[in-house]
């Protein structure tokens, strides 16, 4: 069975990891979805984490989907200063001993423009060059997330060119991301390089992050699929624990439940729904 990971984000800190350890959960990914403060400090989550031996499996840089973030902008400015700070930010990660760091390949992916789509993944192909360089001297990856919707990295094909201009690079595969191909077609032509997952379920029409039983991914063949293969990996959950009123529950969610969740998958038990 693999290890099971949780996706958690800046405000890790005792409280949560108590309730990890006790579920179970040894692995986390720090998700880093936003710009932080610039006196934040990162060395927490080392303290953190050695306080209640837990790994730090992974750390997703940072993306803003809803302002100018992105270092494949078309804005010189916009991709300087992105790029800069996932730099910055990569730098932080590297010095807690994290040794792969999750990056998704465009920003405010909702709005790029067809007409300017192999420009942009030009650009996004050099700043992950960029990134790759400082990860590799501390002997650490960048794994390049495939994106749903009109993010770079939609598709297979997609996925193989960004990783064509740079040999370093590895891939996150997040499972409720495809919206173009089917997981077997996905897992079969990446799985050499993929290092890292996002463990989710969706509807097959556009992310949720639901637990998984919730939409519709075959979990037992999918799980089966990449441990055949020899995937050993974190089974890194990446979902909210909050009911809501697009996806309500009889309760919010717990880490035991999440762990629950993969001993299911992992078992080819059936799944229970919460």
């Amino acid at each position: 069975m693999l290890k099971v990971g949780f996706s958690c984000g800046a405000r890790f800190d005792s409280a949560v990891a108590e309730r990890l350890a006790e579920a179970g959960i040894k692995s986390i990914e720090v998700a880093l979805h936003h710009k932080l403060p610039d006196d934040f400090d990162y060395m927490a989550f080392r303290r953190v984490a050695d306080e209640y031996s837990i790994e730090l499996w992974s750390m997703h840089l940072p993306f803003v989907n809803a302002t100018p973030f992105d270092f494949s902008s078309l804005d010189p400015e916009v991709r300087r200063v992105s790029l800069e700070y996932e730099c910055e930010t990569l730098k932080k990660g590297l010095e807690l001993g994290i040794k792969r760091f999750v990056v998704h390949p465009s920003g405010g992916e909702k709005s790029l423009d067809p007409k300017f789509r192999c420009k942009t993944m030009e650009l996004s192909k050099q700043g992950l060059s960029k990134l790759c360089d400082i990860a590799e001297s501390y002997g650490a990856v960048i794994a390049v997330e495939n994106m749903p919707r009109t993010g770079l990295g939609r598709t297979v094909e997609e996925m193989l060119e960004l990783l064509s201009h740079d040999d370093r690079l590895r891939v996150c595969f997040d499972v409720n991301h495809l919206l173009c191909d089917d997981h077997k077609t996905f897992w079969n032509a990446l799985k050499e390089k993929i290092i890292t997952l996002h463990i989710s379920d969706y509807d097959l029409i556009d992310e949720k992050h639901w637990l998984p039983g919730e939409g519709k991914i075959d979990w037992h063949t999918l799980y089966n699929m990449m441990v055949t293969d020899g995937f050993d990996g974190v089974w890194m959950y990446e979902i909210s624990l909050k009911s809501t009123d697009a996806n309500p529950r009889t309760r919010d969610l717990t880490f035991r439940d999440v762990y629950n969740n993969a001993t299911e998958i992992f078992q080819n038990k059936p799944i229970t729904k919460i």
